[in-house]
This record gives structure tokens, sequence and C-alpha cells, in this order.
């Protein structure tokens, strides 16, 4: 079995490479941000949030590796850098939980934030996540506060510290099950709406690509909080600091995952899935088409998703003459005569999309 230090350093090896995949994640979301600025505003508070955890994850992973040097520095046997870890209460590792209760913080309202705009703003949804989040940020700032109240002598586990330390992370558990649960189920709700009303379209294949991104990316977290929790309670030490460390990149790597997929759309051999939203496929149905731009206002539609002001977008007319509209006159209910390209039509809807997921 491996002895504190020991699994120390396993999880910084292990947490280094999460932190690289997510870094590759993390310029894709940069793109993807500031390339919106040609067509769309740039979502300020999207925009900080995933800078904030780019310097708190990279923090975490900074202190990780001194504490590293550190304990062994002070002594070359195995023993000695067990005895550095063990201080609980020290500037290194108070720090530590400091940073990584605020990663949490910081996804954990992203996530509340996801559900209030997928449920057009409904208070009465998300009031209940709401007091959960609070509750977790609380027993987080609390479980901090009770490190620093520890003797050397103790450690993780003891009765005081152990009660703040399993609520925390139960809240947090529950904070990301019930608001992905809630996303999911009304982009559902939506999209089986949508696809009783466009016959043409392939059943779900819209939901089947936004359900990947709501489902998966928060089932990554969720399933790696659960083996954190798992190895606490069973005060399985070594495993319980692998499982720790590495959660503060997949935070970033399930934050990102939810950008980039989106950003990115879906493979070009399946088109019919770009559909955006039920608001976009019945103002298209209903509009007029001619050689003029059209404008897409912001609608809510038979209480699905909601496109907000601000993520209105244009229709640019092409040519009659347009190739793609004519070999593909089916998709997204165009028809022949429609003089729409449909190659703009996909770069539309899929930045429609980013800002109804997001």
């Amino acid at each position: 079995m491996l002895s504190f230090a020991e699994s120390e350093i396993v999880a910084l090896c292990i947490e280094s490479v999460t932190y690289g995949f997510y870094l590759l994640l993390f310029a894709a979301c940069l793109n993807i941000l500031f390339g919106r600025r040609k067509e769309n505003a740039m979502n300020v508070r999207l925009l900080a949030a995933t800078c904030m955890l780019f310097c708190l994850i990279t923090w975490h992973i900074v202190i990780d590796a001194v504490r590293v040097v550190l304990a062994f520095r002070s002594s070359d046997l195995v023993a000695g850098a067990d005895l550095y870890y063990s201080d609980v209460k020290s500037v290194g590792s108070v720090m530590k939980t400091a940073v990584y209760v605020t990663i949490t913080a910081v996804s954990d309202a992203f996530i509340l934030y996801r559900c209030f705009v997928v449920w057009n703003g409904m208070l009465t949804v998300v009031a209940f996540p709401a007091l959960l989040f609070l509750a977790d940020v609380g027993t987080g700032i609390a479980a901090v506060i009770a490190l620093t109240k520890l003797n050397p002598s103790q450690n993780f586990y003891v009765k005081e510290q152990a009660r703040i330390t399993e609520t925390f992370f139960a809240t947090t558990l529950a904070v990301n099950g019930l608001c992905t649960a809630l996303i999911a189920y009304r982009v559902w709700a939506s999209q089986r709406l949508f696809a009783s009303q466009n016959k043409e379209m392939k059943p779900f294949s819209g939901f089947s690509r936004i359900i990947v991104i709501v489902v998966e990316s928060g089932a990554i977290y969720s399933t790696t909080l659960i083996l954190v929790v798992a190895t606490y309670v069973t005060q399985s030490t070594p495993a319980f600091n692998v499982f720790l460390d590495i959660t503060s990149p997949i935070i970033g790597v399930a934050f990102s995952m939810i950008i980039v997929r989106v950003g990115l759309g879906v493979s070009p051999d399946d088109s019919r899935s770009l559909v955006s939203s039920m608001a976009f496929a019945q103002n298209y149905k209903s509009t007029k088409r001619s050689t003029t731009s059209t404008g897409m206002a912001s609608t809510t539609v038979a209480g699905s998703l909601a496109v907000r002001p601000e993520d209105s977008f244009q229709m640019r007319a092409k040519p009659s003459q347009s190739t793609a509209s004519e070999s593909n006159p089916d998709i997204l209910g165009m028809q022949k005569d429609d003089e729409f390209s449909l190659q703009d039509a996909t770069q539309k809807i899929t930045f429609a999309n980013s800002h109804i997921v997001a």
C-alpha cells in the first residue's frame, strides 16, 4: 500500500496528465469565445468564469508541485515526507483546500446559471438548487476554517472535520446531479416537441447531440466526486489523495467540454442534427424567404428553450444558385426554392445553439 507521500506523487503525476488535457480544451474554449465576436457580442460572464477556473486550477497544481518539492527536500526518507504531509494545518495544506473550495464554487455557480438560462429564468425551478449551492459554499468555507483549528496530531478524519467535509462533498454532488438532471430533462422535452412538429427530421438527432454534452460532461465530474466521497468515508488515504487532486482539472475538463462541443457542433455527415431550438424552427418556417436579409427575433416557444435578446442572429440571403441549398432541399425544412445557403445557416444555427445550452 502506498504511503501518504507516495500517494501525493502519484496524484501529482495523474493530475498533471489531466491538466494537460484541460489546457487543450481551455485553448479551444478561448478560440470559440473570442471567435463569436464576429457575429455577436462576447459572453463576458462565460469568459470570466473560464479564465477564473484556469487560474485556480493552475494554482492548485502549482501548490501540489511545491508541496512535493518541500516534502522531499526536507528529508530524503519517505517517513520524513509523510511527517511533512501529516501537518494538515500547514499553509500549503490550508491554501490547497481553499483553492479547491473556490474551484468547486465557481463550477457549481456555472452549472446553476446554465440551469437558470435553459429553464428561461424560472426561479421556482432553480430555487432549491440555489439553496444547495449556498449550503455548498458555506460548508466549504467551514471546512477550511475547521482545518486551521486541528491539532498537529489530528488528521482529516477526526469527527468534527469529517462531518463538515462529508457535508461539503454531499452538497456539491447534489447541486451537480440535480442541475444536470434538470438541464437534461429540459433539452429532452424541447427536442421531443420539436421532432413531433418536424416529421422530415431524423428523430431525436438534435437531442442525441445535446444530451451527450449535458449528461457526459456532468457525469465526468459527478463520478469523480462519488469516488472522492467513497474513499474519504472509508478512510482510504492514498486513493483519497489521488481522486481529490485530479478533481480540480476534471472540473475544468467538464466545464470546457460543454463550451467546446457545442461550439464545434456535430460532424459534417450529420447535418440533420444542426437545429438549435424550436424557436429557430418555428420562426424559420413561418417567415417568407426573400433575397433581402431576414432578422430572427428571440422568442419563447411552447414553454421550450428561450433565446435571449442578445443571442438573436441574422440569416443572410444567398443567390438562388446556391448548390448547397439545391442539393439538400429537405434539410432544416428547406424547400427547393429556398434562397438560403445551407453552410451559412449551419454556422448561425450552431452559434445560436451554443448560447441556448450555455
